[in-house]
């Protein structure tokens, strides 16, 4: 089992935590069972690959973080934002309207 698999259990469950939800809330938010939450933050049982971005982004949105923050791969839950009007020099008007 991969290290970014046993960092995205621990992620997973402290972010569950932190939102004082439980396994089983999760389970039903997600479709899943409860037990497959369990072998998830307890680095029983990989995502499929076929499931992993569904569930990865489902988890991001219900956590309010990014689904590299999930995955081990950055430590900050959120990417730090570029000003896009400093790095392009156009208002804010134009930047919405591409």
């Amino acid at each position: 089992m991969s290290k970014s698999v046993n960092t995205m259990g621990k992620i997973i469950k402290q972010e569950r935590i932190d939102h004082n939800i439980s396994q089983e809330n999760l389970a039903d938010m997600l479709g899943v069972s409860r037990t497959q939450i369990w072998k998830w933050e307890k680095q029983k049982e990989d995502f499929t690959p076929i499931h992993s971005e569904y569930f990865l982004s489902e988890m991001s949105q219900i956590f309010n973080c990014d689904v590299d923050y999930l995955r081990g791969l950055q430590k900050e839950r959120h990417r730090a934002e570029t000003d896009i009007n400093g790095v392009t020099g156009l208002n804010t008007d134009t930047i919405q309207a591409l």
